[in-house]
Parts: C-alpha cells; sequence; structure tokens
C-alpha cells in the first residue's frame, strides 16, 4: 500500500511540465503569414529570397532556455539579436516572465510541452488573436 501511494504522489510530481532546458523557435505563426501574404507572393525572387533568409535567421537565433526559476531568451529583433533574463512564474498553462534587467514583462499561454516540443502562445491584450511560436528541444 505504501508503494502504491509513492508511486502515485511520484507520478503526479512528474506531471509537471518539462521546460528546464534549451528550446529552439522553429515556426513563428506571423512569418507564415508573410510567406502565405499576396505580397511575398507578387514579390520578385531576390526580395522572396530575402524575406525568407530573415526568416531562417531569426528562427535559428531565437532560443529560450529555462533553468530553475529563469529563463534566458535569446531573440533576434530589428536586425540584431536581443538577449534577455527573466524569472518565471508557471501557474497553470500561463506562463509569466518578469525581466531582470527592465521594468517589463511577457505573458504566454502554455499550449503543449512534450519532451522534445514546446508551443507558446504569446498573449497581448492590444491583439486578441492567437500567435503560436513552436520550439524543438537541443540536444
Amino acid at each position: 500500500m505504501k508503494l502504491f501511494i509513492l508511486s502515485f504522489i511520484l507520478s503526479f510530481l512528474n506531471a509537471e511540465p518539462k521546460l528546464e532546458g534549451k528550446w529552439k523557435m522553429v515556426q513563428f505563426d506571423p512569418f507564415d503569414l508573410v510567406i502565405n501574404s499576396p505580397d511575398y507572393l507578387l514579390a520578385d525572387e531576390n526580395t522572396k529570397k530575402e524575406i525568407e533568409r530573415n526568416i531562417e535567421f531569426t528562427l535559428d537565433n531565437t532560443i529560450y532556455e529555462f533553468r530553475g526559476d529563469t529563463i534566458y531568451m535569446t531573440d533576434f529583433i530589428r536586425n540584431k539579436i536581443d538577449l534577455k533574463k527573466g524569472i518565471f512564474f508557471l501557474e497553470g498553462d500561463k506562463i509569466n516572465v518578469n525581466y531582470i534587467d527592465k521594468i517589463a514583462s511577457t505573458a504566454f499561454r502554455l499550449v503543449k510541452v512534450t519532451e522534445n516540443e514546446l508551443v507558446l502562445e504569446l498573449v497581448y491584450r492590444e491583439n486578441p488573436n492567437n500567435i503560436n511560436a513552436r520550439f524543438v528541444k537541443m540536444k
């Protein structure tokens, strides 16, 4: 009986999302909108290649690392790499990040987390549309 109770408690504790580790962005909804937009579809090949290079570079350089209660975020914003560090709080399916170096915060909804995949929905007060970012676990 004691073994059953112990295994039940351990299985419950392991139900927490496994955020720990480094995650690389592989898909971002706004990029899909760009690639399917009339402007992109009508653009010349050089313009399309430049857009695709920018998207690929951004995806390759957007990495979120969760360590304990700290998140290290590497983003590519306005043609430069932006490094941020914050403390995150997980409340149900919500992740709130309070940045350490500035008075600002970001909110995400945890859409999916598995051993190898993480999907976050960016929560914007001014934009009620769902904007998802999909990450894969880095080895």
